[in-house]
This record gives C-alpha cells, structure tokens and sequence, in this order.
C-alpha cells in the first residue's frame, strides 16, 4: 500500500477492468481504481522531485483520457508540461515523458474538432 507502483499497477487494472463489459460493479472497480491512483500521486509527490510528480499528473491525465473525461484529462497532461517546463536538466525520461504527454493531448484536441490547435501543440511541445 506504499509502494508507488503497487498503487499505480492496482488502479490501472482496476479502471481497466471496470471498462470492460464482464464487471458487475464498474463505478465501484473505478472509484477504487481512482483511490489507488490517487494514493499513487501522493506517494510519488512526496517522494522526490519535477519529475516523478509530472509523471504522476500524466498517469491520472491517462485514465481520465480512457475514461472520456477529456477536460480532467487536458488539465492533468498541461499540469505535467508545466512541471517539465521547469525542470532545466533535459533528460531523457522528461523528454520522452513530454511527448507522450503532448501527442496525447493532440489526440483529445483532434476529437474535440480542434485540428489546428493540435498541430500547434505538437509543432510547440514535440521534440523529434
């Protein structure tokens, strides 16, 4: 249970499952799924540093982005550029984290019709 990635691996199987159609009692399988994603942010916000709590805003970004709930998604992935924008090291983890981030956030813009706007979020934010 404090184990950052105990909590991480527990959520995401748990929202996962909670998509699919064999659960019983889906909301119940995600509302605990959020639990331990949540208790997964916590840990690693405490633990270190930029970039571990920018990783942790961009898994809670990813299962908002699976469960459709694309503006709590659009805050969490533009919380995490934000934090790698103040990290100065240039690693590669933040640059990789970066481009995920943004080509995800491109993706939601594009189903929101928002074509041009996620052009320039790639051109802006994606490092090839």
């Amino acid at each position: 249970r404090d184990s950052p990635i105990t909590c991480l691996s527990l959520g995401v199987s748990l929202v996962s499952f909670g998509m699919s159609r064999v659960a019983q009692h889906r909301h119940a399988c995600i509302l605990k799924g959020f639990a331990m994603l949540s208790r997964y942010q916590q840990l690693r916000t405490e633990a270190a540093g930029g970039l571990e709590e920018a990783e942790a805003k961009y898994n809670m970004g990813r299962a908002f982005h699976q469960l459709g709930i694309f503006y709590l998604a659009r805050d969490a992935y533009e919380s995490c550029i934000h934090m790698l924008d103040k990290l100065t090291d240039g690693s590669p983890e933040a640059t990789q984290l970066r481009t995920v981030c943004a080509f995800n956030m491109s993706l939601i813009l594009m189903q929101q019709g928002s074509v041009e706007q996620a052009r320039a979020w790639r051109l802006k934010h994606i490092e090839l």
